[in-house]
């Protein structure tokens, strides 16, 4: 039986592929870390960060930080999808989840970034 490390592995480099080899790589991707208490986004193309957002961030206000993990990460996507549209970057992402199963918290920052504008 593989272990827990092993499956993730194999989840994220199955959606690494997907975006690369759909022609997606001339988008901008929206690269998403999830741990035990924070979340975290990043929008990358090119190698170069166009934006990000956290859970820790200055940005996130006080009374964000005393809401549920899946507040939190809706509130995270709203932010992030504000400063792509503030920065005047194309809308039209592609998302990496990094392993992660699509539901919870990398569902509802999803979501939130759907809801600020955010094309995916």
């Amino acid at each position: 039986m593989d272990s827990v490390k092993k499956k993730f592995n194999r989840r994220k480099n199955r959606a690494k592929h997907g975006i690369l080899s759909n022609n997606k790589s001339s988008r901008a991707c929206l690269y998403v870390f999830r741990s035990n208490c924070h979340i975290h986004a990043q929008l990358l193309s090119g190698g170069k960060v166009l934006a990000s957002a956290s859970s820790v961030d200055k940005d996130f206000k006080e009374e964000n930080k005393k809401k549920t993990g899946i507040e939190k990460a809706r509130e995270v996507g709203r932010i992030l999808a504000k400063k792509v549209i503030d920065q005047k970057i194309d809308p039209a992402i592609c998302m990496n989840k990094s392993g992660n199963a699509y539901h919870g918290r990398i569902e509802a920052l999803a979501e939130g970034a759907r809801e600020g504008g955010l094309k995916f």
